[in-house]
């Protein structure tokens, strides 16, 4: 008698949240975002997560004021990967803000997130 087949992994259910992204907004805010590591010339590896999904994720974080270690898990992204997608945008958002006399590159509220521990 074959083994019984072992059922799917369910994934998570991915809630809707009032601080997700619109598609408007979506629109707007993806090109202001820093090309992937694996389209520049120097090459890196492919991102695992889709963007808008990380963004919707970091939004989560600002918009409610929660700690990083909060982040719901129907987000299906870990918290230190999130952390890590904005700790590395922030840093390419100042250092373009720097560069420029405007200072308008970004309309995230970058100093408004605390770290990793809060």
């Amino acid at each position: 008698m074959p083994p019984e087949p072992r059922p799917a992994a369910v994934m998570p259910i991915r809630y809707h949240y009032p601080s997700d992204t619109t598609d408007l907004e979506w629109t707007l805010l993806e090109p202001v975002l820093p090309v992937p590591a694996c389209q520049t010339t120097t090459g890196g590896r492919p991102e695992k997560w889709p963007r808008r999904r990380v963004v919707d994720a970091i939004r989560y974080i600002t918009d409610n004021g929660a700690k990083w270690r909060a982040l719901p898990a129907d987000f299906g992204i870990p918290w230190r990967t999130v952390f890590g997608y904005f700790s590395r945008w922030a840093k390419w958002a100042s250092s373009r803000t720097s560069s420029t006399s405007s200072g308008a590159v970004c309309g995230c509220a970058v100093a408004a997130v605390p770290g990793p521990c809060g």
